[in-house]
């Protein structure tokens, strides 16, 4: 589902807490998610270092510079050496689901599949974007999940001398105020001439792969891949409590990723497959030394 909503710009903090004991982030983590308007209504981010922004991995890109039109043609090309390549380690069941998702995304934007042009619908572009980011290639979508364990776990396991963060996002908060006008959807291409400053989406699609399942994962997406989500989440739902930020103290980021390994929040689950499993073993085991 796409999910639009515009900001106007205003200046104000986050609400931040900064929880000191693991006890303190375990309460925290009740409070809001037994709270009436908990339950399915909260998506999380961690971030491991508390000075990152909330900007994109393209729109960080060391090519780019900030500049939109060089983020949207580096973010076309890797869209199309990826689906280009991509394709040959996918198996049937894989195809079928991507054709799955492509359809759902395309069906509720009333763009379906079929076209007279030949470039990618709407719905391959998210879906295609969406396996992108899940691998490790710069896309304009950033991640967000429907678990706080998983986001705690992404705040905790780099940067382990820096304060990390969790950002807490209630959606249907920000579905309360959406606005009525109709808005051209988020798109990779064709390239918008004047892309909006002030539009921001939350973009949730089947889960057509088992690492976008198992992180529950969805997506914020702007026009511009360069902007900060922060500033515009922060300025649109400015007055409410529905953007939160939870520090978490570099001191307790080893014991909450053991606490998260007896949870089975480990690289094994957070990446399914032969890598993840090899992450968690060198984790387990340690690392070694050459001879």
């Amino acid at each position: 589902m796409l999910t639009r909503t515009s900001a106007s710009f205003a200046t104000e903090r986050v609400a931040a807490a900064t929880m000191a004991t693991i006890s303190e982030i375990l309460h925290n983590i009740a409070t809001v998610v037994c709270s009436a308007n908990g339950p399915g209504n909260w998506v999380f981010r961690g971030v491991s270092n508390e000075r990152y922004e909330l900007v994109p991995s393209i729109g960080r890109h060391a090519g780019v510079g900030r500049d939109y039109g060089k983020a949207c043609e580096l973010e076309e090309l890797y869209f199309r050496q990826f689906r280009r390549t991509a394709l040959l380690h996918l198996n049937a069941t894989e195809m079928l689901a991507l054709r799955e998702a492509r359809d759902e995304v395309d069906g509720k934007e009333g763009r379906g599949a079929q076209q007279t042009t030949r470039e990618p619908t709407l719905g391959e572009q998210w879906v295609w974007t969406g396996l992108m980011q899940h691998f490790g290639v710069p896309t304009r979508f950033l991640d967000w999940t429907e678990s706080v364990w998983f986001a705690l776990y992404f705040a905790c396991v780099n940067d382990s001398d820096q304060h990390g963060v969790v950002y807490l996002l209630n959606r249907a908060s920000l579905h309360r105020q959406l606005d009525d006008r109709s808005l051209d959807p988020v798109r990779l291409f064709p390239k918008k001439t004047n892309p909006s400053k002030d539009v921001i989406q939350v973009v949730e699609m089947p889960h057509a792969f088992w690492r976008v399942a198992n992180q529950l994962g969805l997506f914020t997406a702007t026009d511009n891949p360069c902007e900060d989500h922060k500033r515009l989440l922060k300025t649109r739902l400015f007055g409410t409590k529905s953007f939160l930020r939870w520090r978490i103290p570099s001191h307790v980021k080893r014991p909450l990723l053991k606490l998260l390994k007896n949870m089975n929040i480990a690289p094994h689950t957070v990446y399914p497959g032969l890598d993840g499993i090899a992450q968690s073993l060198r984790e387990e085991v340690g690392t070694y030394s050459r001879p």
